[in-house]
């Protein structure tokens, strides 16, 4: 899959877990003379004493990380960038040519300063790499977990459009590599009828909500079908209604180990429209690994794992 990664560490707590995600990555990635780690922390320019002090605690702390990972047949590396932290992982990751960037939240809405909404509106609207987003709240043990538990799946929330369509060779990239079921899911916001008040007639009828319902699943079907014979993973896809965000996270954790795969379109300055509410919602309460893939990033497949033909490709609507 990734071979050349840029983990952002923000402080030296992260070591445990920074190790346990890459030794995931590691294992399931190219060989490792082929794998290339690069640790990342940015760091505001100062004079006084106190910041020189914080500097060179930083590059030692990032210095003895990365020589662990050395010391696990890892080549890695680090930088400490002077600026705002979007700009130096944005930096970092050009420098290094990194193919994916991993995230590790510090806070319970993640990642303090990283995952403030501008911050992660700016990361993924100028990003040329997915972003990895490992949530603060899984214990390190999960990195033993993830796609390896029996009802573990990469899950692939689509809505339709090509947009969030971009992030399929990345998902079935992630089945084939792991050998786990990939579950394209579909959800229907929920509607409630609406009063005539803009125009005679306009208003939810049940005979609209159910050609919804039937576009859907017909769209699911025609996904699942058409990318059966690309994928040596199990396919299947699933019909949801309700909040689709909520779904999603609700989906994901009736699947412990799994993966979320989400796509966003990166528009405006705002974190609500470079995110779209979904995914933002998605990102700040998920406790399921995620992967975004920003608007800029590259189709993975000339790297996609060898395929085979699927053993089983089931829909469950």
């Amino acid at each position: 899959m990734f071979t050349h990664i840029l983990v952002a560490v923000e402080s030296a707590t992260q070591t445990a877990r920074v190790v346990s995600v890459v030794r995931l990555l590691a294992a399931h990635g190219p060989p490792h003379s082929a794998l290339s780690v690069t640790l990342v922390r940015a760091h505001s320019r100062g004079r006084d004493s106190d910041d020189i002090h914080n500097i060179d605690v930083t590059n030692a702390e990032l210095e003895q990380l990365a020589g662990q990972l050395w010391e696990e047949g890892v080549d890695a590396h680090y930088v400490l960038e002077f600026d705002t932290p979007e700009t130096g992982i944005l930096d970092a990751a050009r420098h290094t040519c990194a193919d994916l960037i991993v995230l590790m939240p510090h806070g319970r809405h993640g990642l303090d300063a990283l995952m403030h909404p501008s911050v992660t509106a700016k990361l993924l609207a100028r990003a040329t790499a997915p972003l990895l987003v490992w949530p603060q709240r899984l214990p390190e043990t999960c990195a033993h977990d993830f796609l390896h538990l029996p009802d573990a799946m990469v899950i692939l929330p689509l809505d339709g459009s090509e947009r969030a369509e971009r992030a399929l060779p990345y998902a079935m990239d992630v089945a084939n590599t792991f050998g786990r079921t990939l579950l394209v899911a579909r959800v229907i916001p929920d509607s409630t009828p609406l009063l005539p008040a803009v125009a005679e007639g306009a208003f939810v009828t049940p005979e609209v909500l159910q050609a919804k319902e039937e576009a859907a699943r017909h769209y699911l079907t025609t996904v699942r079908e058409r990318y059966t014979l690309e994928t040596g993973a199990p396919i299947q896809s699933m019909l949801l209604s309700g909040a689709p965000a909520r779904r999603i996270l609700d989906l994901a954790e009736t699947h412990p180990g799994s993966l979320i795969v989400m796509s966003t379109h990166g528009r405006g300055p705002l974190a609500r429209a470079a995110l779209g509410s979904v995914t933002r919602e998605t990102i700040q309460d998920t406790t399921t690994p995620i992967l975004v893939i920003p608007p800029h990033a590259p189709a993975p497949l000339a790297r996609t794992a060898p395929l085979t033909r699927p053993t089983i490709a089931v829909a469950h609507e």
